[in-house]
């Protein structure tokens, strides 16, 4: 069976969060892409693989003041789409605010 290729972005929600992304983000040496034409409209996206994807929900579930969304693609060409889960192994992470009880124990697991 064929593996499926998957390309990540990163939307910070504010300036403060921009900041912090793309300060990690840079030192990768990644740009952010202006004007993105993804499915629900045209964003401001930081392009990253899926480990920076990861590390930046870490960084969610411990810091509060970050706020983003979560892109993808299938290959090269695919519609780029909002996700609201990640998985994480057989975690479903809902990307979102409401599960604040719960990000402690989530983030203890993406640690692992």
């Amino acid at each position: 069976m064929r593996s499926r290729n998957y390309q990540w972005f990163v939307e910070p929600k504010d300036s403060h969060s921009n900041d912090v992304i793309g300060e990690y983000l840079s030192q990768k040496f990644i740009e952010p892409m202006t004007g993105v034409k993804c499915e629900d409209g045209i964003r401001n996206l930081w392009p990253c693989d899926l480990e920076d994807v990861r590390y930046i929900a870490r960084s969610y579930f411990k810091n509060e003041d970050i706020d983003f969304e979560i892109y993808g693609r299938e290959g090269n060409n695919g519609k780029i789409r909002k996700k609201t889960f990640l998985f994480v192994g057989k975690t479903a992470i809902l990307m979102g605010r409401p599960i604040r009880r719960t990000a402690i124990r989530l983030a203890t697991q993406l640690e692992g």
